[in-house]
């Protein structure tokens, strides 16, 4: 018997690397901050903590780790609930199995 299942959706139903590869551009453009030309490179290899943490001393937010953090969250999950696009092709080969909006 099947108890769960888990089925990786990013990156085989849904285009989400948008979001990834510009999430430090998107919160600083919230409080009206231009981002460094390579501020997605930058923040590649950091825990979303150490993120935080470098935007805070590198653009002089005001703000906690924890509000940062918070903030970073409610971004994707924003982008997740209004703007995440379907992969190419997803809506065609979901019509056999019924509707997707």
């Amino acid at each position: 018997m099947v108890k769960g299942v888990i089925f990786d959706v990013d990156g085989v139903l849904l285009n989400s690397m948008p979001v990834w590869e510009n999430l430090g551009e998107l919160y600083l453009q919230k409080f009206g901050i231009q981002a460094e030309k390579d501020l997605s490179e930058i923040l590649y290899e950091m825990s979303l903590k150490e993120a935080a943490e470098y935007l805070i001393s590198h653009y002089g937010l005001k703000q906690t780790v924890e509000e940062v953090t918070k903030g970073i969250v409610k971004e994707v999950e924003q982008f997740y609930v209004e703007k995440v696009p379907l992969k190419e092709g997803v809506r065609e080969k979901s019509s056999r199995w019924g509707s997707l909006p």
